[in-house]
């Protein structure tokens, strides 16, 4: 049984969106006029009934050319059949014994224009072919009332599947991450674009995101060309309305359901606990604005008093090498102490030799 969503499209907001992903990258997408489910030729079946060509065909009568073979096929058709169409006790006889040649297998000839290429060049063209659909791309979030992006992802380079990182919604209010639209515009550029080109742009609602599963790894249908998924907290998404025949069919309900014929009353959430609660998701919403902007302040004072700051962060490193240059000085001076005396050590053992041999 696949896993449910457990994630209401009601309650589907900006908070609850992971990240983003495109799959099947193309720059140039592929336009489809007929109908899902249906052929190519269903669609043109009506008009090549009757077409000119085929009623042009029709009019002409034409002979059929004889054969150049060495034996007479209309004649021993003749003889094998009867006058009243019933085959004839001779028609085995009038068969050729001799068996048909076999002939050889025909190698077929090669019609790609690179089939002799050596395998350097085949290796250098599948590169060319591979590094056309590769492009770096980078998608930004849009809500209404806000002109600049709310938020600019990083840019993956040459993929045809991009996975971005997860969306940071620190730097937003609650007033960003409560809504339930956004718009969302994907940039490419590859090796022959000079700058960034538009490739993507829509703007949607999360309440009508198509569910796909838990995972992409569990969904087995191919996807189609600029598929955009939508990660969130309980799966992912898409927002294409031709992903409505890849989804898996739901799982059929385990049991019916039974119309409830009791008048009583079944016991809920009271009003002071739903009051509670909203009142506590808004002193939880404060408390996060409230650190945003002890954050904001904290890093003003520290740019207003950056100079000060590296000032005495100076003071400490000349402090540091001042106790260096001093502990170096003790050393050396009781290494010059250590010698003066063992300097006078022989100078009297010396004066003594002296004195002895006299």
């Amino acid at each position: 049984r696949r896993d449910q969503q457990w994630l209401l499209p009601s309650n589907r907001r900006l908070r609850n969106l992971v990240s983003i992903s495109l799959r099947n990258l193309s720059l140039v997408p592929a336009i489809s006029t007929r109908s899902r489910g249906k052929t190519i030729d269903d669609d043109v079946l009506p008009h090549a009934l009757k077409s000119p060509a085929k009623l042009v065909a029709l009019r002409e009568h034409k002979a059929v050319q004889h054969a150049r073979s060495s034996s007479d096929l209309k004649a021993l058709a003749e003889d094998a059949v009867d006058v009243d169409e019933s085959p004839t006790k001779n028609s085995k006889a009038m068969q050729p014994t001799q068996p048909r040649p076999k002939l050889g297998r025909m190698r077929r000839r090669s019609t790609i224009e690179w089939a002799n290429a050596s395998p350097q060049s085949r290796q250098a063209k599948l590169k060319n072919v591979i590094a056309e659909r590769l492009a770096d791309v980078f998608f930004s979030l849009h809500v209404e009332g806000i002109e600049e992006p709310i938020y600019v992802s990083e840019i993956v380079e040459q993929t045809m599947n991009p996975t971005f990182r997860h969306v940071d919604w620190s730097p937003c209010g609650p007033g960003i991450t409560r809504m339930d639209r956004l718009g969302v515009k994907f940039w490419v550029k590859n090796s022959k674009m000079s700058g960034w080109r538009l490739l993507l742009e829509d703007s949607l609602c999360l309440r009508g995101l198509q569910y796909l599963g838990k995972s992409l790894d569990q969904f087995e249908h191919s996807l189609p060309q600029n598929a955009v998924i939508f990660h969130m907290t309980d799966g992912v998404y898409t927002v294409f309305q031709s992903l409505s025949d890849y989804a898996p069919p739901p799982p059929p309900p385990s049991a019916p359901a039974v119309r409830a014929t009791s008048t009583r009353v079944l016991a809920t959430s009271s009003f002071d606990a739903l009051l509670r609660l909203s009142k506590l998701d808004d002193s939880i919403q404060d408390a996060l604005e409230t650190r945003n902007n002890i954050a904001a302040d904290l890093e003003v004072l520290l740019e207003v008093h950056k100079a000060a700051l590296m000032d005495r962060d100076r003071v400490a490193e000349a402090e540091d090498r001042l106790k260096t240059i001093e502990y170096a000085k003790k050393t050396v001076q009781r290494q010059l102490d250590k010698a003066h005396k063992q300097q006078d050590e022989k100078r009297n053992a010396l004066a003594h030799r002296r004195q002895s041999m006299r």
